[in-house]
């Protein structure tokens, strides 16, 4: 029997339900599988659009908020002055905890800034190297320059996520290059600039 002489044995009643079974059998079937990494890293996207990912509106590209509150940071090295960057990364990595262990690899995405949000980690642990340095070769009551225990626990968030989504390795080989670029700014060496940045803090 035939394609044509099957579908005419088929009663009229059941051929329009069969047509439509068999078409969302296809859609189903062309459809990637959702997997939770994508899930989850949507609702980290929607929560930080415009502070990590950056928006397009009206035909115009706004950059991630964060990059803006990073140069404003450095170039004034004060509580005040770091204030957003501080707040913003805050609730970045608050947000940043509920992706899944094994879903890091989401982070190498690009965003509106031409960047990762990797990258955007990483440049956050570059500016927490340089505003942290302490001109003293040893800390002030456990602290680093003008950074107070609310700042010292937000490092500390960002080293835990970096550690826990992207990995050791890689945590290691950051920490190294960010001593790197201290001892050669400062002409130390890396024994004595170990203990004038946050870098050194054992976080628990």
């Amino acid at each position: 029997m035939g394609v044509k002489e099957f579908i005419e044995s088929i009663p009229k009643m059941w051929l329009g339900p069969i047509v439509v079974i068999i078409g969302i059998g296809y859609f189903v079937l062309q459809e990637k599988p959702v997997t939770i990494c994508e899930i989850q890293y949507d609702i980290f996207k929607k929560e930080n659009e415009k502070y990590l990912f950056g928006v397009k509106r009206k035909g115009v590209t706004h950059k991630p908020v964060i990059l803006t509150d990073i140069d404003k940071c450095m170039e004034a090295n004060s509580p005040g002055g770091c204030y957003d960057w501080s707040e913003g990364l805050k609730l970045s990595l608050h947000s940043l905890r509920n992706l899944p262990s094994e879903c890091g690899h989401k982070l190498d995405g690009s965003t509106l800034g031409g960047v990762t949000i990797r990258a955007l980690l990483e440049k956050s642990a570059w500016l927490y190297s340089q505003i942290s340095w302490n001109e003293a070769a040893i800390a002030r009551a456990g602290l680093y320059n003008w950074l107070d225990t609310d700042d010292i626990a937000n490092f500390c968030r960002l080293r835990h996520q970096y550690l826990r989504l992207i990995g050791t390795e890689k945590w290691t080989a950051l920490q190294a290059g960010l001593l790197t670029n201290l001892t050669t700014e400062k002409k130390m060496d890396q024994k004595a600039a170990w203990p004038r940045t946050i870098l050194s803090h054992k976080c628990p």
